[in-house]
């Protein structure tokens, strides 16, 4: 075998490869003797075909295999012996002569290949000349009192009233049918359904149903305009319509009033806050208390990404260097099989992701960053703790058999072990550049994520 390189430039290479008789013949021999041995063929016995018989009739496919097969081993071995960094996989090349096998004299086949090489380059932005901001959210009395009032209406139950004081979160019951003109149509159109006040679209209606009692009697003009959420949700949600039913309903309804549920605050006791938060908590002074623990626990979270994002876009923006893009266009079109047009669509979002990845790889080998099995199965059991609110010792059962079930799914170990990974590069990144805590209200940080996600996306 004989393989030869061409260095194009720092960022392309061409391997010409010939693959010699001496290379192929023992294992086509080999693989003709197997066939020999499992093919039944008219007048022979299974096992007795002559070879010239089943070369004659198989050989030219068994050959492509046998030639594929060692091209493809060699060409990665050369590779790993080279200690070749590539991108992608190996390109054939346009030049190439037509494979064309051929049983009746062996002979040497050649081969061109081009492989795009990764760049050399050092990772900028990393150092303590660089600064960040992290901003600190001050959590304000403001804050807590909305959480907990929030808090208080998630976990308030529907009494049932026999007027209507106005209040956005009352459910209405209604039990509706069909007008014509100005009468209640004939086998008309019937039905009940139900609706938030605040939901009601229609200005008349909502007017009309201030201090409402049961059984009052409403004409609306047009049931599709009662909620502004489509004809489809009307048909499927209001008027009990099947999807396929295509029936043409008059818009025009009668509705009379059968149930007015207003929400009622639960009674704020200790039996109330341990269902709640536990048995840790005791008054309202610990459930604020308890509140805004959890209120800092978010914002640190999001602080944390909003700096670990500063810091990668910085990273980025310093640290240019080229690819070779010419190479890896022609690479997706094989490799996904598709048209370079359909390529260029999403190849500049590909080149970014690409960067972004060799970036990380070349963090991760300088901060000698390693993930095991043991760091993606915590990474998975935090999930399903946050996920389901496991803090029981006695759940770990049951905690443990969720965590197999995700290490079996190959999609999710891989995306478990990027995130701990950057998790890990990050927590060294920091070590290595400069921090500035900031103190900000939590108005200003939306802004500034604002502000942020809009100079990405520009």
């Amino acid at each position: 075998m004989k393989i030869d390189r061409t260095n194009v430039d720092d960022l392309n290479v061409q391997i010409a490869i010939e693959i010699e008789p001496t290379d192929y013949k023992d294992k086509f021999d080999d693989e003709i003797k197997k066939l020999k041995n499992k093919v039944s063929l008219k007048g022979f016995r299974k096992g007795k075909t002559p070879d010239r018989v089943i070369v004659q009739m198989y050989g030219n496919s068994v050959l492509a295999d046998v030639v594929s097969e060692k091209l493809q081993k060699s060409i990665y071995e050369y590779i790993d012996q080279e200690k070749i960094k590539i991108l992608g996989a190996p390109v054939r090349a346009t030049d190439n002569d037509y494979f064309d096998p051929d049983t009746k004299s062996l002979k040497s086949y050649k081969f061109n290949f081009e492989l795009g090489l990764q760049p050399d380059f050092e990772v900028h932005g990393i150092d303590k000349d660089s600064t960040y901001m992290m901003p600190e959210i001050v959590i304000t009395d403001d804050l807590i009192d909305k959480d907990y009032e929030a808090l208080l209406k998630r976990n308030a139950l529907r009494s049932d009233a026999k007027s209507f004081d106005g209040a956005d979160d009352t459910l209405l019951s209604f039990e509706s049918k069909e007008m014509e003109g100005d009468a209640v149509k004939k086998d008309g159109w019937q039905m009940a359904f139900d609706v938030l006040y605040k939901d009601i679209a229609d200005e008349s209606l909502k007017a009309a149903l201030i201090n409402a009692t049961l059984n009052q009697k409403y004409i609306i003009e047009d049931i599709y305009k009662i909620e502004n959420k489509g004809e489809d949700f009307i048909r499927k949600y209001i008027l009990s319509l099947d999807d396929k039913d295509d029936r043409v309903i008059n818009p025009k309804f009668e509705l009379e009033l059968k149930q007015i549920q207003e929400m009622k605050a639960p009674e704020v006791n200790e039996e109330f806050l341990e269902k709640v938060f536990g048995k840790e908590v005791k008054n309202e002074a610990e459930a604020r208390e308890f509140i805004k623990k959890e209120i800092e626990k978010y914002y640190t979270t999001q602080s944390n990404n909003y700096l670990d994002n500063s810091i990668y876009e910085n990273i980025l923006e310093k640290t240019q260097f080229e690819l070779p893009q010419d190479f890896l266009k022609k690479w997706l079109i094989q490799a996904e099989n598709k048209t370079e047009d359909e390529v260029n669509t999403f190849f500049d979002a590909f080149i970014n992701d690409m960067r972004m990845t060799l970036i990380n790889d070349k963090l991760a080998a300088e901060f000698d960053v390693n993930v095991d099995i043991n760091d993606v199965k915590e990474k998975f059991r935090e999930q399903v703790k946050s996920y389901f609110g496991i803090t029981n010792p006695g759940e770990s059962d049951y905690l443990e058999n969720i965590v197999n079930n995700l290490m079996s799914n190959q999609e999710q170990v891989q995306r478990a072990f990027n995130e701990v990974r950057m998790q890990k590069i990050f927590e060294k990144l920091k070590e290595q550049i400069t921090v500035e805590d900031k103190k900000v209200s939590v108005d200003e940080f939306k802004e500034m994520v604002e502000k942020f996600n809009k100079t990405q996306a520009a």
